[in-house]
């Protein structure tokens, strides 16, 4: 293309083009004159190295919009545009030229922005703007405004995005509300992402606007309502778009589910016969004072159980219906009306440090939704009763799957290890970056993953677990959690971030790969672990001497990458461990592991290391009779719960 010569008389060009350009689209748009005029006038004269970034972006993103108004066609943009940079910005047009003259019939207005906005935004300003992307969060935004904002930023994310990713960051930001039900819907296409997202968003307003009339909220009238004015509402506690919160299927509202159970507004008087009248069945909460002022505190997004109906699903908490006993107390196997298996855990409210928890796992894990944390289905405050019903998980914990003796243990090959590792990776990289509440789990261990009937890892028991607030670095608190998982850092000091539980997250993937524990062992003052074995066979070169035996090295390099990661994870000092989401961008081999270097101060000796091969390979021979008592049966699906602040869980020496 060459190149137009400056005139003299600017204005005359102007006006001559506008001419030109009129004619051109008279047939289709002869309205837009004052758009074409508004267009010319944006003559960028300052872009002579002058420009800032901002108004770079902002002068290439008004024009577009130009574009836009006049239904300019595609091949045109580049000409009406080139026409505005020659007479303006002399010193970028010099090299646009070259440009277009070497390649003028690959350019076109795609590959013409993407050189400008090259040439006016340095590394700096992208790499501002990428990390923007990273931590973008609807918040009170519409779904339109943050589609904007999402794709804006987008444009400067150094690295090609794929559509799968794309989508996924995008539901990452949603409010929780737009998130608990787009994301099961597994969309992969973007376009078809953001028109449901919009639509989802129309339906909670239309619903929102909706329950305000019933309750009056528009009404002139300034009078008290009374009881019988509420609206109805139902056991699932609300309704969100299209999908029901009692049967969780898409396609109908709570209030048309056939499984519904209904709870009048007004209170009734208890009947002569004693029974529970409806309002008591509804959420009847319980005389510990504590739980209720929380309780009345706590937004809850999950459903509200009876306890009459808590005891129908466990057989009034059958014996034969336990299937583990943790930090909180029991938990039992139910099943709902609708066939739907559960796991109840109980807590008696007896232990106040037992209820602060309680209430804070309610509230923790009612207002994050997440394919790999367990989804909890509601809790019951009742009497003296504290009980949160979970999701049942088919296949117990993946404590139980890796270390239960060899007739009851899962066999795990690779590709599910593999798995697992990048789904509870997920899970934490979304604890910790991209739910709207930053948590640190603090107490991450292999009995609190839990796995599917399809082996699918799912964070379970956030008791323990902590908010970081503000821009706080870190979260000063007592020690709780388990040793032989807990950071350097958090178990001497009681200095938490999530570098804490990035930490436990490299102990887990030890075991995952190794099959074995990171059993803390005491011989003659000397103590030692499965992180030291793993550091001492790094530092050798033996580092494949830790995988399980049961695994086929033919997936060797997959392997060791794991393993290099899980060294990262366990690095001494928490600033060198790496984030959650470099963790998982490492393990799905988007990014590459850097080598480990060892920072220990000795290297153990060969007796040493012999004592720990022989230490080992006895665990292997005598699993069957050190393996853990928690589970009754082959089939329980669950495992020991949070442990408190005060009764820190002690690793098994012996196991």
């Amino acid at each position: 293309m060459a190149r137009r010569p400056n005139t003299s008389n600017p204005t005359s060009s102007i006006e001559g083009m506008i001419n030109v350009m009129q004619q051109q689209h008279a047939a289709q748009v002869p309205q837009n004159h004052d758009c074409l005029s508004d267009f010319m006038m944006h003559n960028p004269s300052k872009f002579n190295g002058e420009a800032t970034p901002d108004e770079a972006d902002a002068w290439i993103r008004k024009i577009e919009k130009i574009f836009k108004a006049i239904a300019c066609p595609e091949k045109q943009k580049l000409v009406y545009a080139s026409f505005l940079l020659v007479d303006g910005a002399d010193y970028w047009w010099d090299g646009m030229q070259q440009m277009m003259e070497a390649r003028c019939e690959a350019i076109n207005w795609a590959s013409f922005r993407t050189r400008f906005l090259e040439r006016y935004f340095p590394d700096s300003y992208k790499f501002q703007r990428e990390a923007e992307f990273l931590v973008l969060q609807q918040g009170k935004m519409t779904v339109q405004t943050y589609v904007d904002r999402f794709e804006y930023l987008a444009r400067f994310v150094s690295q090609k995005m794929s559509e799968e990713y794309r989508c996924r960051r995008f539901q990452g930001g949603l409010r929780p509300e737009l998130r608990i039900v787009i994301v099961p819907l597994k969309i992969k296409e973007f376009p078809t992402l953001v028109e449901k997202t919009k639509m989802v968003e129309q339906l909670q307003v239309d619903l929102s606007l909706d329950v305000r009339t019933q309750k009056g909220s528009f009404s002139g009238e300034k009078q008290q309502r009374k009881p019988y004015d509420r609206p109805q509402q139902f056991s699932c506690g609300k309704t969100d778009g299209k999908r029901c919160f009692i049967c969780n299927n898409l396609g109908h509202f709570a209030r048309a589910c056939s499984e519904r159970k209904l709870v009048t507004g007004p209170q009734q008087q208890k009947s002569s016969g004693g029974k529970p009248t409806a309002a008591r069945r509804a959420f009847v909460m319980s005389d510990v004072k504590a739980a209720q002022s929380d309780l009345r505190d706590t937004k809850l997004q999950t459903g509200v159980f009876t306890l009459h109906e808590i005891k129908v699903a466990t057989n009034n908490f059958d014996v034969s219906n336990k299937i583990g006993e943790g930090g909180f107390g029991p938990v039992y196997k139910g099943i709902l009306p609708n066939g739907k298996p559960v796991a109840v855990k109980q807590l008696s409210s007896n232990s106040d440090q037992g209820t602060r928890e309680f209430i804070n796992e309610i509230g923790m894990i009612s207002a994050l939704q997440h394919p790999n944390l367990v989804k909890l289905y509601g809790c019951c405050v009742e009497g003296d009763q504290l009980l949160l019903v979970y999701e049942y998980m088919e296949n117990n914990s993946l404590e139980h799957a890796l270390f239960d003796s060899e007739d009851r243990h899962l066999k795990l090959n690779w590709a599910t290890r593999k798995n697992i590792c990048i789904g509870i990776a997920r899970g934490l990289a979304f604890l910790h970056e991209e739910s709207r509440l930053k948590v640190v789990h603090r107490d991450f261990k292999t009995s609190n993953v839990l796995l599917d009937e399809d082996l699918n890892p799912k964070i379970s028991d956030f008791g323990l677990a902590r908010l970081r607030v503000g821009d706080n670095t870190h979260i000063s608190t007592r020690t709780a959690g388990t040793w032989g998982y807990m950071a350097p850092e958090y178990a001497m000091h009681g200095y938490l971030t999530e570098k804490a539980d990035v930490f436990s997250f490299g102990v887990v993937i030890s075991e995952i790969v190794s099959g074995k524990r990171n059993t803390i062992r005491q011989s003659k003052g000397e103590a030692f672990n499965l992180l030291d074995w793993a550091r001492l066979l790094n530092e050798r070169g033996n580092i494949m001497e830790l995988v399980d035996p049961k695994l086929n090295l033919y997936f060797y390099n997959e392997i060791r990458l794991v393993i290099k990661v899980a060294l990262h994870c366990t690095h001494v000092n928490s600033s060198y461990r790496p984030s959650m989401s470099s963790v998982l961008s490492m393990l799905e081999g988007r990014t590459m592991v850097p080598e480990f270097a060892s920072q220990c101060s000795e290297v153990m000796d060969e007796m040493k290391l012999e004592l720990m091969k022989e230490y080992y390979s006895e665990m292997d021979e005598n699993k069957t009779n050190n393996r853990r008592s928690l589970s009754l049966t082959k089939g329980v699906p669950w495992t020991d719960s949070s442990s408190t602040a005060t009764d820190i869980n002690v690793a098994h020496l012996d196991a």
